[in-house]
C-alpha cells in the first residue's frame, strides 16, 4: 500500500498531536470529608493514557476538587488560587506555578455536596516522575502555613499512590486522598525542536520523490 506525500505529512503530522491525559482519585459515595487545604501528587502514577516511554515532561492544564458542601475553616477564602510547591509548602518548598483563574469559595459553604471546583493553568510544564503539592491559597504569589481550609469530598479506599491529602498546616493525612482530577497535555515542543521536526519532514518527502 503506497502513502502519498500528503498522507505521509498527515500520519506525521497526527503523531506529534498533543493529547490530553488524566489522573484522578474518586471518592467513597458517603464520604463527605473534613477542612482541607490541598492535595499530592504525581504525574506519572494512575495517568489514564500513557503519553510514552520518553516522556520527562508533561503540561498541567487543570486541577479539579470537589466541595463536600461545608463551611470553610478560614477567612481570606473570596479569592483562592491553587498553587503548585515542588515539596510540602510548611517546609522547604519551591513555588512552581499557580492557577489562571480564582475561585470564590465564599458560596461554597451552601453548595451542595459534590460541588466540583476547578482550577486551570496555562501549560505548567512539570516532571513526569516528581511529586507536587497543590495547595489552595489566597494569594498566587504564596501561601502561609494554615491559610484556606474547605471541606472536601474524600476517599479512604484504594488510596491514591502518588500523593495524599493535606490538612491544616498541610499535615499529611496518611491514606487518605481528597477527591481529585488532574488534567495534562503533552508539552509544546520548542521552536527549535520543532523546526528540526518539519525539517526532517521535508527531507523525508524529498527522499520519496527521488
Amino acid at each position: 500500500m503506497k502513502f502519498s506525500n500528503y498522507s505521509l505529512l498527515f500520519l506525521l503530522a497526527t503523531s506529534a498531536s498533543h493529547g490530553a491525559f488524566v489522573i484522578s482519585q474518586p471518592n467513597e459515595p458517603t464520604a463527605q470529608g473534613n477542612a482541607g487545604t490541598g492535595q499530592s501528587f504525581t504525574p506519572s502514577v494512575g495517568m489514564v493514557d500513557d503519553p510514552g516511554p520518553s516522556t520527562s515532561t508533561i503540561d498541567l492544564t487543570g486541577f479539579s476538587l470537589w466541595s463536600s458542601g461545608g463551611a470553610s475553616a478560614t477567612t481570606g477564602r473570596n479569592t483562592t488560587y491553587l498553587l503548585i510547591y515542588d515539596a510540602n509548602p510548611s517546609g522547604t518548598a519551591n513555588l512552581v506555578g499557580s492557577s489562571t483563574n480564582f475561585i470564590d469559595l465564599d458560596p461554597i459553604s451552601n453548595a451542595p455536596a459534590g460541588t466540583q471546583l476547578t482550577w486551570t493553568f496555562n501549560n505548567l510544564t512539570l516532571n513526569f516522575n516528581t511529586t507536587y503539592f497543590a495547595v489552595i491559597s489566597s494569594s498566587d504569589a504564596g501561601t502561609t502555613v494554615n491559610d484556606i481550609g474547605v471541606g472536601f469530598r474524600n476517599s479512604t479506599s484504594n488510596p491514591y499512590a502518588g500523593g495524599n491529602a493535606l490538612a491544616d498546616n498541610f499535615a499529611v493525612q496518611g491514606t487518605g486522598d481528597l477527591k481529585f482530577t488532574a488534567t495534562f497535555a503533552n508539552p509544546v515542543p520548542e521552536p527549535a525542536a520543532a523546526l528540526l521536526g518539519s525539517i526532517g519532514i521535508l527531507t523525508l518527502l524529498r527522499r520519496r520523490r527521488g
